[in-house]
């Protein structure tokens, strides 16, 4: 309180009245940006700030309200998250099995060998229910009932099927799930 922005703001390596946000709230009396903010010990941080004079410019010296919000962290975690999916899908697209990941029993990802193996491209699969791949309801059900029993006692489900190719043709699968979660 009661000093001047240069002295609490270094924005993108510059002093905030170098700073095009200083400008703007000279001219329009609000700023609002994310910027890279200096902080003692050489390090910066990512910061979504939010400025606001509050007495208009001819009232006298500016008085201005700023809001601060660090996202550093939030920004390490997207990194780190995206480093995950990146890699997830890595495995999908080399592992020499079919992969296929359900939400619901609904295809949420599936890999190329998966696709291989029924005929199906990727768009033809994600999004629509895994009942696509059995020949019956009765093989679609079965598999439902019984891999989640197994899941619900073990943590993992194994069952052999059938499923159905886009030809007609039927082929014995080993299925095997585990939650992700």
């Amino acid at each position: 309180a009661g000093r001047r922005l240069d002295e609490l703001i270094t924005v993108d390596g510059r002093r905030w009245s170098e700073h095009a946000g200083c400008r703007e709230v000279e001219r329009l009396g609000r700023w609002q940006g994310t910027v890279r903010h200096s902080v003692p010990g050489n390090t910066a941080v990512t910061v979504n700030c939010s400025l606001s004079r509050l007495v208009p410019a001819e009232a006298g010296p500016p008085i201005i309200a700023m809001v601060a919000t660090d996202l550093t962290g939030r920004l390490q975690a997207l990194e780190t998250l995206r480093a995950s999916e990146q890699k997830t899908r890595s495995i999908l697209r080399v592992a020499p099995i079919g992969i296929g990941m359900v939400v619901n029993r609904v295809l949420r990802e599936v890999n190329d060998e998966l696709c291989r193996m029924t005929g199906y491209s990727s768009e033809e699969l994600v999004g629509r229910s895994a009942r696509i791949l059995y020949p019956t309801d009765e093989d679609f059900e079965f598999v439902g009932r019984e891999k989640y029993r197994q899941i619900a006692l073990k943590g993992t489900g194994t069952v052999e099927t059938r499923w159905q190719k886009k030809t007609g043709e039927i082929i014995d699968v080993l299925l095997s799930s585990t939650p992700l979660n």
